[in-house]
């Protein structure tokens, strides 16, 4: 469904004038891409806190995800939901619709299916059972790039939502929106693991899996 949106919204140059939401955008991007890795007083575990003020003076890092807010903020490309994760998935008796869309705008096709990978990946990898999440993951790739008819560089893309889902369990776990699989500060740790390698090693899809 999601590559379904994507590729027929894909070069809809109205869309964006239509879909503006600039500020609600830009606070959900301030969230993902700035506030984790800034100082701040989120209430973590103290060992996961010490990890967190390291990765504050991480200026690789930062830079990174600087580029990545950049590219997220680039109005065009496809219309996006922006908070692709299963508390927004009503299955129906037609097929899946996605809901809570305050934050769609048009931009990076790679930063939905990102949030997607994210949330798949957190709760395997937070109990120390990456391998078992990489079935669905894959069948999630393999569905979204069908649906996209060969009509993009699945090795960028894939690369990009890989970054994209780095971002997103580094703010899930270190940010204001933790979720129950961060919840520990051992799940917490392999959480990080992962990120700080999807975001820092440039991944395609297969290598990230």
């Amino acid at each position: 469904f999601l590559g379904e949106v994507h590729a027929a919204t894909s070069g809809d140059t109205a869309l964006a004038a239509r879909f503006a939401n600039d500020e609600m955008r830009r606070l959900h991007g301030e969230h993902i891409f700035v506030l984790p890795l800034r100082p701040n007083e989120f209430p973590v575990a103290p060992a996961v806190r010490a990890r967190a003020e390291a990765l504050w003076k991480n200026e690789a890092l930062i830079a990174v995800a600087d580029a990545a807010y950049a590219r997220y903020l680039e109005p065009r490309g496809v219309l996006v939901h922006g908070d692709v994760q299963a508390g927004n998935v009503l299955l129906g008796r037609t097929g899946p619709r996605l809901l809570d869309a305050e934050i769609a705008h048009v931009g990076d096709p790679a930063f939905d299916l990102g949030m997607l990978l994210a949330h798949l990946a957190a709760w395997p990898i937070a109990r120390g059972a990456f391998a078992a999440a990489a079935p669905c993951l894959q069948a999630t790739w393999n569905a979204y790039t069908i649906a996209w008819s060969k009509r993009m560089d699945t090795a960028a893309l894939g690369a990009d939502a890989i970054r994209y889902a780095g971002l997103e369990l580094l703010r899930r776990t270190l940010g204001a929106a933790r979720i129950p699989a961060t919840a520990t500060a051992s799940g917490s740790q392999r959480v990080l693991d992962v990120a700080l390698r999807w975001i820092s090693e440039g991944k395609t899809f297969d290598q990230a899996l």
